[in-house]
């Protein structure tokens, strides 16, 4: 088992983004100093340095002990944690309570009685602007949602069969929303925006993650890189009838700038929460307290 290179291994690093497969063979990952130590029968030691890392994905027979899970939280690397078929089962979000720019201004945006509507308009629009030049009708895009970019990416795959194309989705959608955590985190976003079971209402991972994942389907078919990328997927498809080990390396591959735009995207909605927020808006809170 090697970080790297071998591609029959139970864990490999690709840029920054760790996956942990127990598929062929349980796996456990432990900390070892400041670094993840993940180990599997018959396959030598793989040490990663947390720090090194933007999130970490977790596929299979996995055990993981909590000192890892919560030096992650710690350090803002998110950790995702999968099913067989590639859905999000548990998200291990960064922890602590930070007082950030961004932060504090979504805290100034959730006093308005209207915040919530705000922010899925907000959400449209950054999906519409997305999908100029990929799509039709932009503004339907931003309505589908999820299944618009799901469909994009899977079509662009040239994926086989119903069950093939449904964990394809599956693992986009899955990637998008924890590569959205990991962006939202070096962004600012305080845990509080990021926890569903606290407040569904004010958890952004979603709201990124639809964003990420159209931003994934742009990448995937106008991009310098959208052939071989889409070339990759064909090719898995083909080999092994269905996405697997080679597909989440393949998808390592666009993290870099997709965890860039994302970056931008955080900027952008920290800009229009000010815009909101400010002293030109023309709405007035429900207590009626000034700002």
């Amino acid at each position: 088992m090697t970080s790297r290179s071998d591609k029959t291994g139970a864990a490999w690093r690709e840029h920054t983004h760790l996956v942990l497969d127990g598929r062929a063979r349980p796996v456990e990952a432990s900390l070892y100093g400041r670094a993840i130590a993940a180990r599997s029968a018959g396959r030598p030691l793989s040490l990663v340095p947390v720090h090194e890392l933007s999130h970490v994905t977790v596929i299979g027979q996995v055990r993981l002990d909590a000192p890892m899970l919560a030096a992650c939280a710690a350090a803002g690397r998110p950790v995702g944690i999968t099913d067989s078929d590639g859905r999000l089962r548990a998200l291990v979000v960064p922890t602590g309570v930070r007082r950030t720019p961004l932060g504090e201004a979504l805290d100034r945006l959730a006093r308005r009685s209207d915040w919530t509507d705000r922010l899925d308009d907000w959400r449209r629009s950054r999906i519409s602007r997305i999908a100029r030049g990929i799509t039709p009708d932009p503004a339907a895009a931003a309505r589908a949602g999820w299944a618009g970019a799901q469909a994009l990416i899977v079509a662009a795959a040239g994926a086989g069969t119903r069950a093939t194309a449904a964990r394809l989705a599956n693992i986009a959608r899955t990637e998008a929303c924890i590569i959205a955590a990991a962006a939202l985190t070096e962004a600012g976003c305080p845990a509080r925006w990021m926890r569903r079971a606290a407040d569904p209402g004010r958890d952004l991972v979603p709201l990124f993650g639809q964003i990420a994942l159209w931003r994934l389907a742009r990448l995937t078919l106008r991009s310098r890189a959208a052939a071989r990328l889409r070339a990759a997927l064909r090719d898995d498809l083909e080999r092994s009838g269905r996405p697997g080990a080679r597909l989440a390396r393949t998808a390592a591959r666009v993290t870099a700038p997709l965890h860039r735009a994302l970056l931008r995207e955080a900027d952008a909605l920290h800009r229009w929460c000010l815009d909101m927020t400010g002293p030109a808006a023309s709405w007035r809170l429900e207590d009626g307290a000034p700002l």
